[in-house]
């Protein structure tokens, strides 16, 4: 008789259980609708208020938490072995990338171009590229670190650093440096260099 009540108390509770989510259902349904159409008043509120930027209509929590100094910026590195040939790397981009046309002579990717900025918890991009120039995004190190060039030996650390540098507000957020090095054996007492085959490092902050 205990064995029965209890199989019939379990399948009580899930019928109730199933009954408050069917009672919920049209809430949450409704809760939303009332977003999505909210969301989609505010893309047009802000579209007429300020026609010079193109606002994103995806809202992530990672507009509501960026700042200049809490930037969601993305480092690759990309070890190239052979001679560094700076100018053709700035071509490529150029050529594929930031003055890419289709077609019709639109641009391919004209946000590679574009400032991006936050608005009212969206993100934003300024129309207007004419500032757009490819020599502040396409960078050639020839800094040192800590009074040595840069090779393999340091180069982990000196990559560290630079990621550490924000990239200036009123740019495009990405940047490529491109880093000459060349490769020595970390057990290596020699100085001297160009004494192994040439390496460039390519970081690339998106």
């Amino acid at each position: 008789m205990e064995k029965i009540f209890n199989k019939l108390k379990y399948l009580l509770k899930t019928l109730l259980c199933f009954l408050i989510a069917c009672m919920l259902l049209p809430i949450i349904v409704l809760s939303f609708v009332a977003a999505h159409y909210s969301n989609q008043l505010v893309y047009y509120v802000l579209s007429t208020k300020y026609p010079n930027l193109l606002i994103s209509q995806s809202k992530k929590i990672r507009t509501l938490i960026d700042t200049p100094r809490n930037a969601g910026i993305f480092h690759f590195l990309l070890q190239i072995r052979g001679p560094c040939d700076f100018d053709k790397i700035k071509q490529f981009y150029e050529q594929y990338l930031t003055n890419a046309r289709d077609k019709a002579g639109y641009l391919k990717f004209p946000k590679l171009r574009q400032q991006l900025v936050t608005c009212w918890g969206h993100y934003a991009w300024v129309k207007d590229s004419s500032s757009f120039n490819v020599n502040n995004h396409i960078l050639l190190n020839t800094e040192v670190y800590r009074g040595r060039s840069v090779n393999d030996g340091n180069i982990q650390e000196f990559v560290s650093d630079l990621a550490r540098k924000y990239i200036p507000s009123d740019l495009p957020q990405w940047q490529v440096i491109v880093i000459p090095t060349s490769l020595r054996a970390s057990t290596s007492t020699r100085e001297t260099e160009g004494s192994s085959e040439p390496v460039e490092v390519i970081v690339q902050k998106n």
